[in-house]
């Protein structure tokens, strides 16, 4: 707190003109002894009057217990000479910094001498003039003070004053009340509005200070962008620290527009709304897209146009000298829709378009705003809108890696370090290594998650008139976060629940062939994760039906263990139109390409493209479209993804060129071999659902097994696995003859 003590004066007039200039204001030398007796002042007196700081002088010819000011100084501190005003002793504070760091002046002239038109200033003289005249007095927000520069009566009204930084780790905080003029601090001139006898040169020499200085993205959540906020300050905010005079030198213009896009979540609102709070601006204006539009025609183009009627308002009347105004669209892709693309009747949506677009870059466009657009679909955003000149500064906000998983978690978990609510065994590096393709607002999520099961062991959720238990203290453990991982899953990581559904019978190793097959499957997750020439991997699985594609293919895109794994399936698709089909194949492809590394299944391809042989017919669209996204290479050199494609079909395929789209094709083979027929049977009737031992056949068993095994030729691994199951293998025990009865009955059913 500033400590000060208050006392009385009774206002009077200057004894000599020149004191006007100085900025002092002046008592008696009795009363200014008097005053640094009574409370100790050593060094400069400085008193405090209606929240203004002045150095206070005793000069002979002031009556005691009087104080005088100029005729602009006692306008200001509202001072009259029939009655007393309350002072106060100002001590300098220790624990706040008040020395300033900016100073802006706006100037005006009083008295001039000589006949000359117009009189030019130059900062670079004036600057340091008025440092040498006013060093070591205070200065605040509305203050006027008379100066004589040659020759010339001057008057300088203070607008603006920040102090110097404090930076980010200090223990002082910024004294609020103006501040005092050091060598340090830089002056910015303005002239006055309306005044034409000045003119300044190199008005504005020095860098502005366009962000707060006790700002820290750490501290307002901000985590793992650190290149994408670099990208920003560098695109959007570095040319905003230089004078426009100096800009206009070189001919060069300020971002007006910046679009940050990515996938849900992963920040873009947060960057948006935290790039508001640093900057030393006007408080943004923040629109929900749709919230643009009205059901009256017009009034959509009207509230554009009301976002920027303060800006305009602002640049018309201070020029360069306006603060910068940001507006800020949320799901920018409803407001800036491909003109054309919407046929409304009143073309509204064209129109927001064509109003955005004369504000941002039309005739009299503005120097002094900032629109930041921020959408998950920027491919459907007018391109118009696009180009340079508007929104030019394109930022991807992806997902973050693992560095940037761990700044999250260390934003989100805090509190509950502070708290020494985290209990020893959690371990945040291990869990980013976990958290392969979580987006910020999904680990968000899982902390939450976690914090609930920690909040589950200190209450019964069957009874809640029960009182908490308050003596135990939360503590938040590693089995939480696993069972946190469980429940939220990321949504660019795997379909786990539709591969377990796949996988819920494991595969059955039945010979050379197919452990063959399964060593060069697992050689292609190798060879996409590593290889030089293989950024892009594709591997089609061809076969009977019932030979185990898919359960193959399931279990290849789970044993990768890349971080994306997602399924295309014709049964998800059921009911949607050919339209909806391929957007849907479009957005997996597109967020593959956003992970480091993708897998892609593509089952049954047939049915997907809408296959039959009557005809034959199938949907062109749909395949089009899946040729164009298998050959498709990633955007970035850094993504590699893995496609997998199956078909009962692959001669059709190979006609469809679908087939040639594919890097290799394997075929699953079908069961031939007698051995191979007795591994799956042996295998089914030796292995129990209720016991993970296996059992041991007895030697009639035995005997069954192999005249059933002599007995069937070519037959694929599901269809011999259902055989078994229908005549209660299992169960009731293997009957031969009741087993070739249903074997030939369905061999002739698929011939």
């Amino acid at each position: 707190m500033i400590s000060a003590k208050a006392f009385q004066l009774l206002p009077v007039a200057l004894n000599k003109t020149e004191e006007a200039f100085s900025g002092f204001l002046y008592t008696s030398k009795n009363t200014f002894t008097q005053l640094k007796q009574k409370y100790n002042v050593q060094g400069d007196l400085f008193i405090q009057i209606n929240g203004y700081v002045f150095q206070l002088q005793g000069e002979n010819g002031y009556k005691d217990d009087s104080i005088a000011g100029s005729k602009y100084v006692r306008q200001l501190l509202r001072m009259s000479f029939t009655d007393k005003i309350e002072a106060a002793v100002f001590a300098l504070p220790k624990d706040k910094e008040y020395r300033l760091g900016v100073l802006d002046i706006e100037l005006d002239i009083v008295q001039q001498q000589g006949s000359l038109d117009r009189i030019e200033m130059n900062s670079e003289d004036l600057a340091p003039f008025l440092k040498r005249a006013y060093s070591g007095q205070f200065f605040r927000a509305g203050q006027i003070q008379l100066f004589l520069y040659e020759g010339n009566t001057y008057l300088f009204k203070v607008t603006r004053t920040d102090v110097l930084s404090v930076g980010v780790d200090s223990q002082q905080v910024k004294f609020m009340g103006g501040g005092m003029l050091v060598d340090e601090t830089e002056l910015e001139f303005s002239i006055r509005q309306g005044v034409n006898q000045l003119k300044m040169k190199n008005a504005s020499t020095h860098t502005a200070s366009i962000f707060r200085e006790d700002f820290s993205f750490d501290k307002l959540g901000v985590g793992g962008l650190d290149k994408e906020l670099a990208n920003i300050f560098r695109r959007a905010f570095s040319s905003r620290r230089f004078p426009q005079a100096f800009l206009e030198k070189y001919g060069i213009k300020h971002i007006k527009g910046l679009l940050l896009y990515g996938p849900p979540g992963t920040g873009k609102t947060l960057i948006a709304r935290q790039l508001a709070k640093v900057l030393k601006a006007k408080p943004p204006k923040i629109v929900n897209g749709p919230e643009i539009f009205s059901k009256f025609v017009g009034e959509a183009e009207e509230n554009v146009r009301k976002l920027f009627a303060e800006a305009i308002a602002d640049q018309e009347t201070k020029g360069d000298q306006s603060d910068l105004h940001i507006i800020v669209f949320d799901e920018m892709d409803a407001i800036c829709k491909q003109r054309g693309s919407i046929n409304s009747g009143s073309g509204a949506y064209d129109n927001v378009v064509n109003q955005l677009l004369s504000m941002i870059d039309g005739v009299n466009s503005l120097n002094n705003i900032l629109v930041i657009g921020m959408t998950n679909r920027k491919d459907l955003i007018d391109e118009a809108v696009l180009r340079p000149g508007r929104f030019e500064v394109h930022i991807e906000v992806g997902l973050p890696d693992e560095g940037g998983r761990q700044q999250i978690l260390n934003i989100h978990t805090e509190n509950l370090r502070k708290n020494e609510a985290l209990d020893y065994d959690v371990n945040l590096e291990e869990l980013a290594q976990i958290t392969k393709n979580y987006t910020g607002a999904e680990i968000e999520a899982v902390v939450k998650s976690a914090s609930s099961f920690a909040f589950q062991r200190m209450q019964n959720i069957f009874d809640f008139q029960k009182k908490l238990n308050k003596q135990d203290e939360l503590k938040v453990k590693r089995s939480d976060f696993m069972n946190a991982l469980d429940e939220v899953k990321p949504q660019f990581g795997i379909d786990s629940n539709k591969f377990d559904l796949l996988l819920k019978s494991r595969l059955i190793d039945f010979g050379d062939e197919f452990k063959k097959l399964q060593k060069i499957l697992k050689n292609t997750i190798d060879q996409t994760r590593f290889g030089k020439n293989s950024q892009l991997n594709s591997v089609l699985l061809e076969g009977d039906q019932g030979s185990g594609k898919t359960s193959v293919a399931a279990w290849l895109a789970v044993e990768c263990g890349f971080p994306y794994v997602k399924l295309i399936s014709p049964e998800t698709f059921i009911g949607l139109t050919e339209g909806a089909i391929i957007n849907q194949m479009v957005r997996i492809f597109n967020d593959a390409y956003k992970s480091s590394l993708s897998c892609i299944l593509i089952d049954n391809i047939e049915r997907l493209i809408e296959y039959v042989d009557i005809g034959p017919r199938f949907s062109n669209a749909i395949l089009q479209a899946l040729l164009v996204l298998i050959k498709r290479l990633p955007d970035k050199s850094q993504c590699r993804l893995l496609i997998i494609g199956t078909t009962s079909q692959y001669h059709i395929m190979k006609q469809l060129e679908v087939v040639s789209c594919f890097n290799v094709s394997f075929k699953v083979p079908n069961l031939i071999k007698p051995d191979e027929i007795k591994l799956v049977i042996t295998d089914y009737l030796t292995t129990s659902p209720q016991s993970q031992n296996k059992l041991q056949l007895t030697q009639q068993q035995e005997q069954q097994v192999n005249i059933i095994a002599s007995q069937i030729k070519n037959i694929p691994i599901k269809r011999l696995l259902t055989l078994l199951d229908m005549v209660g293998a299992q169960e009731k025990g293997l009957n031969i003859d009741e087993f070739m009865i249903c074997y030939t009955t369905v061999i002739m059913n698929h011939l």
